[in-house]
């Protein structure tokens, strides 16, 4: 193991690494090269934050239409086995315009049966 492995996360000993074991020219090369991976690491989306936030946004879409009295009172009135159907049905009903129906909901699709059968479990209508 040398000096420069030692270095990786600390951006001022790993140009003072480069600088010492390299010619100058290489080491201007390299530099340059680890700035612009470093902008590229920092550019890029955290996957876990993003899929929290989705989750979030999608938990917050059905909770929505959970506050809908209608939709409450049909889903209490139905057996367990087809909540999550009822709610699907009724996010795909009002996503768009029609006969007189004015859109409800700024989606392109429904969430998944999964995805809405554990927010319903999360929040006691299962």
């Amino acid at each position: 193991m040398n000096f420069l492995d030692t270095t990786i996360g600390s951006t001022h000993a790993t140009n003072v690494a480069v600088q010492l074991y390299l010619p100058p020219d290489e080491a201007a090369r390299v530099l340059a090269y680890l700035d612009r991976l470093q902008a590229l690491e920092a550019a890029q989306p955290d996957p876990a934050h993003a899929r929290l936030c989705r989750t979030q946004d999608i938990e917050d879409l059905v909770l929505l239409a959970l506050s809908n009295a209608t939709l409450h009172a049909d889903l209490m009135a139905v057996n367990r086995a087809f909540r999550v159907s009822k709610v699907i049905s009724h996010l795909n009903y009002y996503k768009e315009d029609h006969d007189g129906v004015e859109k409800r909901y700024d989606i392109k699709k429904a969430p998944c049966r999964g995805t809405v059968r554990k927010i319903l479990l999360k929040h006691g209508y299962m």
